[in-house]
């Protein structure tokens, strides 16, 4: 899949289609880390778990990742791209009816609640993969972990969480 950021920049996307037989009506929508792109063991590796349970997942790389550079983009661009593939989920086929959650590893959490702070249309949640919620790390991130807490929906997802059951509660 390919999402136009602007006129002349696209970036590629990846769609994990979620087992039929546990479909749960949702996609999330992933960014990756500054340190890798969407073909990271992590990435495939959370996105292919969540898929055979039932979570249609969504994985993207940002414009600089794509362009082979290194050194992550401006807030600004980074969140242009993220909205950008919200709005290329939205209008995908095969997942118009299904829910929207957005998230990331570690930067992708970061840019995504900050593109969610700055509104997203019946966005039903956030997730935070391989981020520290807390307040000198990530000030956007531990006000939305804060929030999400308290709604008891927020959670650290530890890698091995795919292959294991238990998740714990973020901030703990």
């Amino acid at each position: 899949m390919r999402i136009k950021i602007n006129e002349q920049d696209t970036v590629t996307a990846i769609i994990y289609r979620a087992n039929k037989k546990t479909r749960a009506n949702i996609t999330l929508l992933l960014g990756h880390g500054a340190g890798a792109d969407q073909t990271s063991n992590f990435m495939v590796g959370f996105s292919e778990g969540l898929a055979a349970r039932g979570v249609d997942v969504v994985t993207f790389n940002f414009l600089y990742t794509e362009q082979g550079r290194r050194a992550p983009d401006r807030n600004d661009k980074l969140e242009l791209c993220y909205r950008a593939a919200i709005a290329a989920v939205k209008a995908e086929s095969k997942l118009k009816q299904n829910r929207l959650m957005i998230g990331g590893k570690s930067m992708g959490g970061r840019i995504a609640s900050q593109v969610a702070a700055g509104g997203v249309e019946n966005l039903a949640g956030l997730v935070f993969l391989g981020t520290r919620c807390t307040r000198r790390a990530n000030p956007i991130s531990f006000a939305a972990s804060i929030f999400l807490k308290s709604a008891s929906r927020c959670f650290s997802f530890r890698a091995r969480a795919i292959r294991s059951e238990p998740l714990t509660n973020c901030g703990q």
